[in-house]
């Protein structure tokens, strides 16, 4: 009994630690911390994993050529198709040796994207939908992420264009992508920097200039300058001419009144029209028709001359053979016939736009009674 105890005892401190000395790892397998395809030059960490087994011996070889004794292995100056494996041995049996599968690596070269952005307008009035799109792009690839920007903020739906009616003035529109192709880092586009006009002007002020006025006369109206605007829009009354782009415009005017109008105008729109209404009055009457009177009268007496109405007659402006003009709001006259001779009676018809032509009648002052004959003889 004493002895089958011994044998017991002897068994399990000596003879088990011995058949335990020596175990062979069933198999084993490699990570890798980058996965196998990978970007050049980058620093890839492979671990051998083994299963089972004591005392592990590692040997790590790089197409065949032995690069590591650890249970990883590092690199950052692998090539395409490198063929990694680790064998695992153990440090207290010779015969043991368990290889992995071969490691190959797919190595892609580093790429760099570029992108060039562009808009259809970076000047843009208040409100202006403006849009922007892709005006060159490299090494986006397929299933690329676009990212636009505004002011650094995130826009847009992942898009290779965009559009925006709410930007405002030193806004600053970019791209960002995110590329499809392996090793291409993310990359970002030119910056465009909004410019905002000023919008529409307001309403000019008042014209100035008169709102009574003669045909075909010249006349010359005018607003004070509205801010932001660059041009003027003036619309003038049918059958007066002129033309102007600034605040003051030079016309003639025709026969007929109306208004006057400005608009004042910028690349983004067109203000309010401001109105002046105009009356044209009457034009210069004609001459006169025939004198109506006697033309051969007595010295000293009262005589009636007159003319029919003109129209657009206001007064009517009679020289008399001595010279004096006398003026009338009717159209005759009654006078004092001077001394014998030949003279002329003229008219002309007069209204605030002008003074017509005269009208001429010849008058012969008979002489007068004889004198008291003398003393009878």
């Amino acid at each position: 009994m004493v002895k089958k105890l011994h044998w017991n005892l002897f068994f399990v401190l000596f003879v088990l630690p011995i058949l335990s000395w020596g175990q062979c790892p069933t198999s084993v397998g490699i990570t890798s911390n980058q996965g196998a395809s990978i970007c050049q030059g980058t620093d890839v960490t492979f671990t051998a994993n083994p299963t089972g087994g004591t005392s592990p011996v590692y040997e790590w070889t790089l197409n065949g050529t032995v690069v590591g004794s650890s249970s990883t292995y590092s690199s950052s100056s692998l090539t395409n198709q490198d063929k990694i494996r680790v064998k695992v041995s153990s440090s207290t049996d010779s015969n043991c040796e368990t290889f992995s599968d071969i490691f190959t690596i797919t190595l892609n070269p580093n790429r760099t994207g570029t992108v060039q952005i562009q808009a259809a307008n970076n000047s843009i009035c208040p409100g202006e939908n403006i849009s922007f799109s892709i005006a060159s792009v490299s090494n986006a690839g397929s299933g690329a992420v676009y990212t636009w920007r505004i002011n650094g903020n995130t826009v847009g739906n992942n898009s290779t264009s965009f559009s925006s009616s709410a930007l405002q003035n030193n806004d600053e529109i970019q791209l960002s992508i995110q590329s499809g192709i392996p090793c291409t880092p993310d990359f970002s586009s030119n910056t465009i920097i909004i410019q905002e006009k000023p919008g529409a002007p307001s309403q000019p002020a008042d014209i100035s200039g008169n709102i009574t006025v003669c045909p075909g006369t010249t006349q010359t109206y005018n607003i004070t300058n509205v801010t932001d605007a660059s041009e003027y829009i003036w619309t003038l009354p049918s059958g007066w001419s002129g033309s102007s782009t600034t605040s003051t415009i030079n016309v003639t005017s025709g026969s007929a009144g109306g208004n006057i109008s400005v608009q004042a105008k910028n690349s983004c729109g067109t203000s309010t029209m401001r109105d002046l209404s105009v009356t044209v009055l009457p034009s210069t009457p004609s001459t006169p028709g025939t004198i109506t009177g006697p033309i051969s009268v007595c010295p000293g007496i009262s005589v009636d001359y007159s003319i029919a109405a003109v129209l657009n007659a206001t007064e009517y402006v009679w020289t008399l053979p001595n010279g004096i003009e006398q003026i009338k709001n009717d159209p005759d006259i009654t006078v004092t016939t001077n001394t014998s001779g030949i003279s002329n009676i003229s008219v002309k018809a007069r209204n605030s736009c002008g003074t017509s032509a005269s009208r001429t009648l010849s008058v012969t002052v008979k002489a007068g009674k004889p004198a008291t004959p003398g003393a009878i003889t």
